[in-house]
């Protein structure tokens, strides 16, 4: 959870309701706050919601489930604000978006609110600047056209000194430097400069020269990052958030792309399945004044989501805006059954029965890993499987075997006792598709092929194909102790024992011997 802190007095002025009022509708919405000393609401904001990580996001959320206000859009003019992005970049920070919104009522409270909104989505959207980090500068000191390139050095005043420093002294010597210098490669700086100079150093500081302050009314924001989406994403959420202080906002064009796009989605959403998930009756035109109360306008099956609402991505997330504007305390609760026998699995049964006979233990592992895992087994994988805009570094590859999983579950239970047997009938991605693979492995102080394949043979036996071995260097196992598995003719997998190398890069100590073999 992310914590907002919002003054009760801005919000009542922003939205016309009353502190109580405020408190119980941040509860319904699933945004529960607490009270503390000097009128202010310590609000906590679910992480999915990051449009709700500032008080003109949680008034605009109020004012809508209130029915105060109906659905808005958001427009931005297209004015000569021009944004040219080098090449240097792409290895950097690849991603930048840019906007100016101008006409904005200064105040003590629209710039703090504005510097929470900044810090809350680096520490959440952004990942801590790494995929995604923001300037906020004072449009007035901003001279267009901009250049966005890397350099090997410049000197520039940075925010909150009062002396030209160069990039390396900036990462060594301001605070904001020290903590973020992990995330530049060296010697390659990213810089925003305009027709005066520097005027931001992404992700680490921007120019003390564009500095915000109270009586600030325009604004340029720039972001960058490593996730297009994401950075998008960031600037929407922004944009709107001064729109609704009254700003004007204009687009910036980025290498001919223009930003903010501001564009609303449209997502079909059938009533029938939004009944059965909610278990319960509602017509249309219920649900459209459900909807409404959430931002989103509903007609016809179509649901129309706001720009900001980068949360919703599927209809399901329609269907808990529906559950929201219903009222969770509405639903009637039912125990389950206490017992319920869950369908068989019919397939590969035997195989099943037959590994467990062996004293092999079954275990379920995630479909997808990341790039580091498969360098640490040192296999190269010639059509693996990326994960497009993945949300975690953890899960980027579809997994083209199952020994990263097995070695990850030894590592994790490497205290248990010995020996360990595992198995496992899953899916991985080859580059012929994705295949589905009975995958063994065994763990003890000693242990060889000759522990193994008697279960691999066994196996060709009971079900009736010919499995033979033909010997092959197969990188991540020990040389002249791994082979190919050649079934009834055709190469379906691989067996072996498990490199020194690999095991320690899995902080494992106990030899493993491992088998993969198709089953289709």
């Amino acid at each position: 959870m992310a914590v907002v802190r919002v003054k009760v007095e801005e919000i009542e002025k922003m939205t016309g309701f009353g502190k109580e009022q405020i408190i119980d509708g941040l509860t319904s919405i699933g945004m529960p706050s607490e009270e503390k000393e000097g009128g202010v609401l310590d609000v906590e904001v679910t992480p999915n919601r990051p449009d709700l990580l500032s008080v003109e996001g949680l008034a605009r959320a109020l004012s809508f489930y209130y029915e105060k206000v109906v659905f808005r859009k958001y427009a931005a003019e297209r004015k000569e604000n021009f944004v040219v992005v080098d090449k240097s970049v792409k290895e950097v920070r690849p991603y930048i978006t840019m906007a100016k919104v101008v006409g904005v009522e200064p105040s003590e409270e629209v710039f703090l609110s504005l510097i929470q909104l900044q810090e809350k989505l680096h520490e959440t959207l952004g990942r801590k600047r790494k995929k995604v980090a923001i300037g906020i500068h004072n449009a007035d000191a901003v001279v267009f056209p901009i250049v966005y390139k890397t350099v090997e050095d410049i000197m520039f005043v940075p925010l909150e000194f009062d002396r030209k420093m160069s990039a390396k002294q900036i990462l060594e010597e301001h605070p904001k430097g020290r903590m973020y210098a992990h995330l530049i490669k060296e010697n390659k700086y990213p810089m925003l400069i305009d027709q005066e100079g520097v005027i931001s150093f992404p992700p680490i500081i921007n120019s003390e020269r564009t500095k915000l302050t109270p009586e600030t009314r325009n604004f340029v924001i720039d972001v960058t990052g490593t996730h297009e989406e994401a950075v998008s994403q960031a600037l929407n959420i922004i944009v709107c958030a001064l729109a609704d202080r009254g700003g004007v906002v204009e687009q910036v064009s980025v290498n001919g792309e223009w930003y903010p796009k501001l564009e609303e989605r449209k997502l079909r959403v059938k009533r029938k399945f939004i009944n059965d998930v909610l278990g319960i009756q509602l017509g249309e035109e219920e649900i459209k004044k459900l909807l409404k109360r959430t931002g989103i306008h509903y007609e016809s099956g179509v649901a129309t989501i706001p720009p900001y609402r980068v949360d919703i991505l599927d209809e399901i997330d329609i269907v808990e805006d529906v559950a929201i504007a219903y009222g969770y305390n509405k639903f009637k609760p039912e125990v389950p059954p206490l017992y319920n026998e869950g369908r068989g699995r019919e397939k590969n049964n035997w195989l099943v029965e037959l590994m467990i006979g062996f004293g092999f233990n079954e275990v379920r592992t995630f479909y997808l890993t990341n790039n580091t895992d498969l360098e640490k087994i040192g296999f190269s994988w010639k059509a693996k499987k990326d994960i497009k805009n993945p949300l975690s570094e953890e899960c980027t590859v579809i997994k083209p075997t199952t020994l990263i999983s097995f070695l990850k579950v030894i590592s994790d239970n490497k205290t248990a006792g010995m020996p360990q047997k595992i198995f496992e009938i899953g899916k991985v991605y080859r580059e012929y598709g994705e295949k589905e693979v009975l995958a063994a492995a065994i763990t003890n102080e000693k242990v060889s092929l000759n522990d193994i394949l008697p279960v691999l043979f066994y196996i060709g036996k009971e079900s009736g194909e010919e499995i033979k071995l033909q010997q092959q260097e197969i990188e991540g196992f020990i040389p002249g102790r791994a082979a190919k598995i050649i079934k009834n003719g055709e190469e379906c997998g691989f067996v072996g024992e498990v490199h020194p190398q690999v095991l320690n890069n899995f902080n494992i100590q106990t030899p493993i011997v491992f088998f993969e073999m198709e089953l289709e």
